[in-house]
């Protein structure tokens, strides 16, 4: 009898937790007219960044990559628009390369060259911009460019996690 209401207990607790926990959906752009090592890179990074949210006990989505020079594709209320389902916060990342590879030599072989990252974060409850930030990529020192999409990514999510839980993305 005990046994029963004890697990009766715990399940109600993890659903109340449950339905308490915060959404986000991130949504990766990069410029048009890219290699397509570029792609990889930005896969690499929306990936991550779906995983430290996941892990972190958001319940992640994402939007399909998409190459875009036009900030109206980026536009906040036209993402809203084509989300499924509700979500708390929508990320914006835009990811600008440069349009040909470059030769690496310690690693031996053509490289994508990462000019800008820029995020953004808005509650779509209030419809209101809370993080408008460009991220400074050469304090990564990796020459793989997976491998700095992976740092940078892990980063960004944690400074995003940190400003929602401090009560600031509301």
């Amino acid at each position: 009898m005990i046994r029963k209401i004890l697990i009766s207990l715990i399940f109600t607790l993890i659903f109340i937790c449950g339905s308490f926990a915060k959404s986000i959906t991130i949504a990766c752009f990069q410029n048009e007219s890219v290699d397509e090592l570029c792609k990889t890179v930005t896969q690499e990074f929306d990936d991550s960044l779906f995983g430290s949210f996941f892990d972190a006990g958001f319940i992640a989505t994402n939007i399909p990559i998409t190459e875009s020079n036009s900030k109206k594709e980026m536009a906040f209320d036209i993402l809203a628009e084509k989300l499924e389902e509700p979500t708390d916060y929508i990320l914006v990342a835009y990811l600008e390369y440069e349009k040909e590879l470059e030769y690496n030599e310690k690693l031996d072989k053509k490289i994508p060259i990462w000019k800008k990252l820029s995020v953004s974060l808005v509650n779509l409850d209030s419809k209101k911009e809370l993080l408008n930030k460009k991220i400074n990529l050469d304090k990564i020192n990796e020459l793989d460019p997976q491998k700095k999409a992976q740092k940078i990514s892990v980063e960004v999510a944690t400074k995003i996690i940190n400003f929602i839980r401090q009560g600031k993305g509301a």
